[in-house]
């Protein structure tokens, strides 16, 4: 099959690889440029653990400081698997949403063990801080990344769409795909979708694509990147 990877380069590559030991060919678009933001994480004394949810938070966590005693709650495998590379030695892995998360830390912490630090990028998809504030958590926020969008479809993107040569399409956050949606009528390709199976991690991440006329639009069991490919 011809797919449309979306996410941001580094994370794009990985994944272009596991395609193509899939037998597939990719098409690289990162549609979000991944920019770190030194100087967003404030002090960690009395800090009980930092909540990553995401893998370019894991990253700028990783930069920010060379503190690896911490504990850290990461979103899903991949973060978790992120954190350890980077030497962080008390990892604890959530679900693979911001729902499973939440319920971990409601679950391994109490609301008056001290802070917590929600690690994250400039825009965030779940506010973590406000939904665990009536449980009496004190939750700040250390913004380490912004994820700045393209301002247009690659153009061998736009060449693929209009000579109906790609097959499926993964999209991995709801930025992105809201960022396609707008794009693809910004370049008078939002009817070149028509034969293309678009894969998506969540529902969250579907609700953008559903005005568009896609052959299919699947949503995977699952919000991990293996779900996400057996899609396909």
């Amino acid at each position: 099959m011809r797919i449309l990877v979306t996410r941001p380069a580094a994370q794009a590559a990985e994944t272009a690889d596991r395609l193509r030991r899939m037998g597939h060919q990719p098409l690289i678009d990162p549609l979000l440029t991944i920019v770190a933001r030194p100087g967003g994480l404030p002090p960690l004394d009395g800090v009980a653990a930092l909540l990553v949810t995401s893998v370019n938070g894991a990253q700028g966590l990783a930069a920010a400081t060379g503190r690896r005693d911490l504990t850290t709650v990461a979103v899903g495998p991949r973060t978790a698997a992120e954190l350890s590379r980077a030497g962080f030695s008390r990892v604890v892995e959530a679900g693979g949403d911001a729902r499973a998360l939440l319920a971990l830390v409601r679950d391994r912490f109490r609301p008056d063990a001290g802070r917590l630090i929600h690690v994250s990028g400039a825009d965030i998809a779940a506010d973590i801080a406000a939904d665990l504030a009536p449980d009496g958590y004190d939750v700040g926020r250390a913004v380490l990344y912004e994820a700045r969008a393209a301002d247009r479809l690659d153009p061998a993107t736009v060449a693929a769409l209009k000579a109906a040569r790609l097959d499926a399409a993964l999209f991995f956050s709801p930025r992105t795909a809201a960022l396609f949606a707008r794009l693809s009528h910004r370049e008078g390709v939002a009817d070149a979708v028509s034969g293309i199976r678009a894969c998506c991690l969540s529902a969250a991440v579907a609700a953008p694509l559903r005005g568009l006329d896609w052959a299919a639009l699947v949503v995977a069991a699952a919000p991990t990147a293996d779900s996400l490919l057996d899609l396909l």
